[in-house]
């Protein structure tokens, strides 16, 4: 029997026995813990389901009416705070992964934010102050990067299409708070919860424990980018 026949036999047994396990992975996302209306956020009484959007990765929204936020040009962009209320959603992370989230979460919103607005320290008329709170995140389960190592990506990208936009525990998440005020008056002008994760197929972010979390802070930043046009 010639040796790629051979290696085709293999891969498909692998596949065959990896089956359930992918699909374990794109089922998980099925059990996940959505957001919750955190009690300890300044902005718990404000903010409502989101019925106005069919964005999943947001279901709990504020906003005051012609906010205008395009016309501000400066950020003041307060340090990032780790939530400790009692209805926090860290599960087993430690207190080092998520203090090391809140510090990539803080480099990731400072770089992206930069793009666009001057970051400064100072209030002002043409000036936000965007305070982020971390208010949950779970680790990555090392299957995926198994079984990348066993099967081509194709075979990993087709079973796991139809989770593409769906949460999974095994490629972990993370779930954060956004408050947005006018820096002069401290007036509220916008306030949300998100969650955000990989898409399913995003292989390399399962590849370490905190990498899932980390890719759905760099989604949340662009996110966020593109929410204060």
């Amino acid at each position: 029997m010639k040796l790629p026949m051979i290696t085709s036999m293999i891969k498909r047994n692998a596949l065959r026995c990896l089956l359930p396990v992918l699909c374990m992975v794109g089922m998980a996302g099925c059990v996940t813990n959505s957001p919750v209306q955190y009690r300890g956020l300044d902005s718990t009484a404000q903010l409502t389901p989101n019925l106005q959007s069919q964005n999943t990765h947001i279901p709990l929204y504020y906003s005051v009416p012609d906010a205008h936020l395009s016309k501000y040009t400066q950020v003041i962009l307060d340090t990032v705070t780790v939530y400790d209320g009692e209805d926090q959603q860290f599960g087993k992370l430690s207190a080092t992964e998520r203090q090391q989230l809140a510090g990539y979460m803080q480099m990731q919103f400072s770089q992206t934010l930069g793009k666009k607005y001057v970051l400064t320290s100072a209030p002002g008329p043409d000036t936000l102050r965007i305070h982020l709170t971390l208010t949950g995140a779970s680790a990555s389960v090392p299957v995926l990067s198994t079984v990348k190592q066993i099967l081509p990506v194709g075979a990993v990208l087709g079973t796991l299409k139809s989770a593409a936009d769906s949460p999974s525990r095994s490629l972990g998440s993370v779930t954060y708070a956004v408050e947005i005020y006018n820096s002069q008056s401290n007036q509220l002008l916008r306030a949300f919860v998100a969650k955000q994760y990989p898409a399913a197929e995003n292989i390399s972010a399962s590849l370490g424990t905190l990498s899932a979390a980390e890719t759905g802070i760099e989604k949340g930043a662009k996110t966020l980018l593109t929410q204060l046009e």
